[in-house]
């Protein structure tokens, strides 16, 4: 929060026409954008000529000091020094002590600006003791003199000197030199940790800003603001401010604005976009030099967070050289700090990796940099734990950590509280560890409940991952299953618990929404004839940007997550739950896979295998399945294929269940048969399973365990013991009766709504077969089955059937849609609505697949659902072919119509297409059931001894 005093000083004396000139132009540095400054140093330029050609040095003066103002602005501080010193040498030969000690003012905050503190220092003193000054131009002498000492760190006397300047400008009527001195101690204010004071001064500074327009200095407000506003822990504030400033400087980002936006974006976890942030600013034309170091250690922030060390080492040893040649040795500090994080983090840490972190957080701590001291004291203090240090240095360093005041910002009381979970293990109180690990976990619900939009709560709980991650090993330290599984839930998939909140200006999302469904349908209609797309794609660009901000600034219940800490359900509990089924919860644990398993009495928890392993395999299968549903190809093309399937599918099966004991079919030494030889549905028992990672991906069927037997996959035990819109606790929600009564479900049959998409050759066809199995359903095809009739009709449906294609987006799954005649139906248009059906079945391409995020956090089609109420969702997971899950999509309603629950109706469909060639065997595989524990079908459940549900007469 650099100050810019352009100073407007008043002058007895008559004023010549170019010294009025040579001041509008200061002038117009506080009010106008910063793209416009160019254009006033141009004019800055000609008043110098023809100001030195008629002796007017007054003028001159100012309009060399307008000229360097623009040069520092823009990071060109040789050539500001120069300009400044050209302004200075026609004060004095003038005599005007005014316009000199402005000068040297301005010249001052660029010296701190260029870390020369105390070279600073001493031409603010100078200033001050030169001349008759005027009651404005000594007081903001007297603010510059406090934004040096705060460079300096000498916040005692800053404060004084910010004391004192603030009523003599504020007498004086100086209110540009008020906004600046306001916007600079806020700066201060904001590092001491008083936030609530800092953001009281940025607000004034913003009112009185925008009474003399926009202007830079509205900009800089705008983004500080947004600074403020992310360290009290309310992002979607600090994301509207920066937008604000983004819209306020004509949608051109400065480097150093970009600066801004990477930090909130770090602080939301955001990682992939700061890091694209950082990489566009460092390759910006228009970065300078001075600023290049502070992108460059954002941008090895962001690698740290990434997980690259190597790439955060490098960029924190460049920025720290460049802070060290800018002579801004504190800042010096703060680049080593992450680049000795970041060796901490890497592969060839050592004990004395740890011993620099632990010196390096002394000097940091002596600096007033105490948050990042903290950092580093923590991070070397579980480096030393993991190589087995324990001693009293490394329980100094944790209690050090763990301090943390009132009111601190809720990333810091996280981190607080990892250290005192992880003080609590080294001195073996486990009690201590698991009441810091559980306030812990209380801060992140709190914290996640106050964003509103699903992006960034699936982004929150990458605060928590540590905290989970420490409980867990505890817990299998101990062998405790009771708390494995109440560790890896307390932070599983915890966003599906929050209902989606409708952003404040929900009608220009909406609008912004059917802009992108219009201009998706004219990209595909030019690609389609052969037409340059470009313009298209930069407009739809442009929207989905706003559509993701729109979306970002909504808040949550910020007192949603007090003192209601989400609670996993208890062994005994979940063993009631289950019942005859099978359960297999798979846990990342330290690049390992953990399995949680439950099969009637027997539970346990081991390792089976490594994450890499498991991702290997999953890429290979679905590699192959793609190929083989495409049917294209040489026949040793299509044969090399389906044996890479068999092997993937074995390989994957041996991993994931053949240590387990749960009495599965396969581990009792039975024929796993290959995909494609699909048993009937006989005495296995059904499975839920609880992927973690790669596994989300998983065509499940094809894996000989799960092939004869309903499988019901959940993003966690909780959510399928208990999912949203429940007004219940999950030990009472899952012992409540299966069964609905036959009446609730003939109702729910009737709300059926049946949706046929275009662009699929068979989905009228299929759409039709189904309605004539749900009589009383209503259809919606061809123009009808348009974006909002669909929206209009999905909250009153019991059941929904959409055939169509789906698009599922990697780079950002809520822009991931399903095809309709309009144009997409996005996860953004979903959200909007207020509940969805409790089972829907999309037979669209990949439309079960989700980004997986930090604590196993979903976002998708899938995910938007399941947060608004549905139960049950019937998905694909693998592109599949449209002829054949036409057959299929039938045989399910059939199932269903039978009364058979989701899983268990599935399991039975794939049967009829399931002999059919390759394309039979990739469409029987691609669908899963996802969701929650279900007591029946559409009819009422008993169960039979074959045991699948079945019909009560």
């Amino acid at each position: 929060m650099a100050p810019t005093y352009a100073g407007l000083t008043m002058s007895p004396r008559p004023r010549t026409p170019l010294e009025r000139q040579a001041r509008a132009a200061l002038g117009r540095l506080a009010v106008d954008a910063p793209a416009a400054h160019e254009e006033v140093a141009d004019t800055a330029r000609d008043l110098v000529i023809e100001a030195d050609l008629r002796g007017d040095a007054l003028a001159s003066c100012i309009a060399w000091r307008v000229i360097a103002l623009v040069e520092r602005g823009r990071g060109d501080l040789e050539d500001a020094v120069r300009s400044f010193e050209h302004s200075l040498s026609r004060a004095r030969v003038g005599g005007f002590d005014v316009a000199a000690a402005e000068s040297r003012i301005s010249l001052a905050g660029l010296f701190a600006m260029s870390g020369q503190g105390l070279r600073a220092l001493s031409e603010i003193d100078g200033a001050l003791a030169g001349g008759a000054l005027t009651t404005r131009v000594r007081a903001r002498a007297v603010a510059q003199r406090g934004t040096i000492l705060a460079d300096l760190g000498r916040f005692v006397e800053s404060l004084a000197a910010y004391e004192e300047a603030l009523p003599a400008l504020r007498a004086a009527r100086d209110t540009v030199g008020e906004i600046v001195t306001l916007n600079s101690r806020s700066g201060l204010l904001l590092h001491l940790g008083r936030f609530a004071d800092a953001e009281a001064d940025l607000l004034r500074a913003e009112r009185l800003q925008r009474r003399l327009g926009g202007g830079g200095l509205l900009i800089d407000l705008l983004q500080n603001l947004g600074e403020v506003t992310a360290m009290r822990g309310d992002l979607p504030g600090a994301l509207r401010y920066h937008d604000l400033a983004l819209e306020q400087a004509g949608g051109h980002e400065s480097p150093m604005a970009a600066a801004h936006r990477i930090d909130v974006l770090l602080a939301a976890r955001l990682v992939d976009e700061a890091g694209e942030a950082a990489e566009r600013a460092l390759a910006s034309a228009t970065i300078a030099e001075v600023s290049r170091p502070e992108i460059e250690l954002r941008a090895a922030e962001t690698a740290l967070l990434a997980g690259d060390p190597s790439r955060a080492h490098e960029l924190a040893l460049a920025a720290a050289e460049r802070f060290a040649r800018q002579g801004r040795r504190r800042w010096v500090l703060l680049a080593r700090q992450v680049g000795v994080r970041a060796a901490l983090a890497g592969p060839e840490r050592d004990i004395a990796a740890v011993r620099t972190a632990r010196s390096l957080a002394r000097a940091l701590e002596r600096t007033g940099w105490t948050s990042a001291a903290a950092e580093t004291r923590l991070a070397a203090a579980e480096t030393a734990v993991v190589l087995g240090w324990r001693g009293q240095l490394v329980q100094r360093d944790l209690e050090a950590a763990a301090h943390v005041g009132a009111g601190a910002p809720a990333q810091e009381r996280l981190r607080a509280a990892r250290a005192e979970a992880l003080l609590g293990m080294v001195r073996g109180d486990r009690r201590t560890s698991r009441r810091a690990l559980r306030r812990g976990l209380g801060v992140l619900d709190a914290y996640r409940a106050a964003l509103g939009a699903t992006e960034l709560r699936a982004h929150a709980s990458a605060h928590g991952e540590a905290l989970a991650m420490i409980g867990v090993r505890m817990a299998v330290a101990d062998d405790d299953v009771a708390a494995v599984l109440d560790w890896s839930e307390r932070w599983r998939a915890a966003t599906l618990q929050l209902r989606p909140v409708r952003p404040p200006d929900d009608d220009a999302l909406a609008d912004d929404l059917a802009g992108l469904r219009r201009i998706t349908v004219e990209i595909d209609e030019a690609a389609m004839a052969g037409a340059d797309t470009s313009t298209l794609i930069r407009h739809l660009h442009h929207l989905e940007q706003r559509v993701r901000a729109t979306s970002r600034h909504a808040a949550g219940d910020r007192t949603a997550g007090l003192g209601r800490q989400h609670r996993p359900p208890t062994l005994a509990a979940l063993r009631r739950a289950i019942g005859d089924r099978a359960l297999v919860s798979f846990i990342g644990l330290d690049g390992t896979v953990l399995a949680l398993s439950m099969h009637g009495r027997r539970v346990s928890v081991q390792s089976v295998g490594s994450v890499a392993d498991m991702t290997r395999e999953v890429e290979s299968l679905r590699f192959s399945l793609r190929r083989l549903s495409r049917g294209g190809g040489s026949r040793l093309a299509l044969d090399a294929a389906r044996a890479s399937v068999q092997a993937s599918a074995a390989g994957l099966d041996a991993l994931l269940f053949a240590h387990l004991g749960l009495g599965l079919g396969v581990e009792r030494g039975e024929a796993a048969g290959a995909p494609g030889d699909e048993p009937a549905c006989g005495s296995d028992p059904s499975l839920v399973v609880v992927p973690t990672g790669p596994l989300h991906a998983l065509p499940w069927s094809l894996l000989p365990t799960c092939r004869a037997r309903p499988v019901t996959v959940a993003p966690s035990i909780s959510f399928w013991c208990d999912g949203p819109g429940d007004d219940r606790s999950p030990s009472s929600t899952i012992t409540r009766s299966s069964g609905e009564p036959a009446r609730a479900q003939a109702r729910l049959r009737s709300r059926a709504l049946l949706v046929a998409g275009p662009g699929l050759e068979h989905a009228e066809a299929e759409i039709a077969e189904i309605a004539a199995l749900t009589p009383g359903g209503r259809v919606l095809a061809g123009p009808a089955a348009t974006a909002a009739a669909v929206s209009a009709a999905l909250p009153g449906a019991g059941l929904a059937h959409l055939a169509c294609h789906g698009r599922f987006r990697s780079d950002n799954p809520m822009f991931s849609s399903l095809v309709l005649a309009d144009g997409p139906l996005f996860v953004y248009d979903l959200e909007r609505l207020g509940r969805t059906p409790e089972t829907i079945v999309l037979s669209a391409c990949d439309s079960g697949l989700s980004a997986v995020r930090s604590g196993e956090e979903l976002m998708g089609l899938a995910a938007a659902l399941f947060s608004l109420g549905t139960r049950h969702l019937v998905a694909s997971v693998v592109p599949v072919p449209d002829d054949l899950t036409r057959t299929l999509m039938s045989e399910l309603h059939r199932e269903l119509r039978a009364g058979r629950a989701p899983e268990a109706a599935l399991a039975r469909a794939r049967q009829a297409v399931a002999d059919d060639g390759d394309r039979g065997m990739v469409a029987a595989a691609a669908f899963v059931c996802l969701g929650r524990s279900h007591g029946g079908g559409l009819g009422e459940k008993t169960t039979g001894r074959d045991g699948l549900p079945g019909e009560r007469a």
